[in-house]
């Protein structure tokens, strides 16, 4: 696996089973580990373009990108079918940290980005103003958004 392949919204699985989703910023890659029903668990990892996966919250150890695989097929239509099913609950947290300015629904893969990009840059303003109720809802809504972002990547090929 290497550093520029790791896509924002994917999924991949470190050794022992461990369910990570990569979240691209401008500076890194954080992989924050995750039930396949999709709630977010305390383990987070920090991607380096050298090739460590370096362990930054939770219990575990550090990795090597080479120890990072994408998600099997069977793992990967089960978190799908789960976003589907709670697709107007993400969008509605979306809807709630940004109120104004969204573009109209259902949203397209173009879209998506312009909203996370958003989001993104609301979240980092919130964390420098140290408002952190804030910033918990903004967060919230970049996770709904690689969400609904899985969705719209295309399934892989069978």
């Amino acid at each position: 696996m290497l550093y520029r392949d790791l896509l924002s919204g994917k999924f991949y699985r470190l050794p022992g089973g461990i369910l990570v989703r990569a979240y691209r910023h401008p500076q890194c890659v954080e992989l924050r580990e995750q039930t396949p029903e999709g709630e977010l668990l305390a383990g987070r990892w920090l991607a380096h373009p050298e090739g460590r996966v370096r362990l930054t919250r939770g219990e575990g150890k550090s990795y090597r990108l080479d120890d990072l695989h994408p998600v099997d097929r069977e793992t990967e239509a089960h978190l799908r079918e789960q976003f589907e099913n709670s697709r107007q609950q993400l969008e509605e947290v979306i809807e709630a940290a940004v109120p104004q300015g969204l573009p109209q629904r259902p949203w397209g893969r173009a879209d998506l980005l312009d909203i996370l990009r958003q989001l993104q840059s609301r979240h980092e303003l919130a964390i420098q103003l140290k408002d952190d109720p804030q910033a918990a809802r903004l967060e919230t809504a970049q996770e709904a958004g690689y969400d609904l972002w899985a969705l719209l990547l295309p399934p892989p090929p069978k």
